[in-house]
C-alpha cells in the first residue's frame, strides 16, 4: 500500500461528515429526481435489512453494511446532476455573480 493511497483514504474518512451534510441536502433538494432518491432509499433498506440479503464478511461484521452504505452515498452523489453537487458543496452559496468569480466589484458610492 503505497503512502498516497493511506493519504487518500485518510482524507475521505476526515471528510466524512461533510460528505454526509452534502448527501443530506441533496436528499432535500427538490431538483433531484425522486426516482433517484427513491432507489437510494430502497438500497439503504436492502444493506440495512434483518434479512441481510448480501451477507457479512466473516471477521468485520457489521462494517462490511457501513462500507456499502459509504458506496451507496458516493453512487447517489454521483448520478446527481453536477451544477447541483456543486452548489451544495459550496455551501449553498450562491455560484454566480461578480464576488464569487473573482471579478472586481465596481464602486458606486458618489464622491463627497
Amino acid at each position: 500500500m503505497s503512502l498516497f493511497s493511506v493519504a487518500r483514504k485518510t482524507r475521505f474518512i476526515l471528510d466524512l461528515p461533510s460528505f454526509g451534510l452534502l448527501v443530506v441536502r441533496l436528499f432535500r433538494d427538490a431538483r433531484v429526481s425522486t426516482a433517484l432518491k427513491a432507489a437510494a432509499i430502497i438500497g439503504a433498506l436492502l444493506i440495512l435489512s434483518p434479512l441481510d440479503l448480501f451477507g457479512d464478511i466473516p471477521l468485520i461484521g457489521a462494517l462490511d453494511d457501513v462500507a456499502l452504505l459509504i458506496l451507496l452515498a458516493k453512487a447517489f452523489v454521483w448520478m446527481c446532476p453536477a451544477e447541483l453537487v456543486a452548489d451544495h458543496q459550496s455551501g449553498g452559496r450562491p455560484s454566480a455573480g461578480p464576488a464569487a468569480s473573482g471579478l472586481p466589484i465596481k464602486n458606486v458610492t458618489p464622491a463627497a
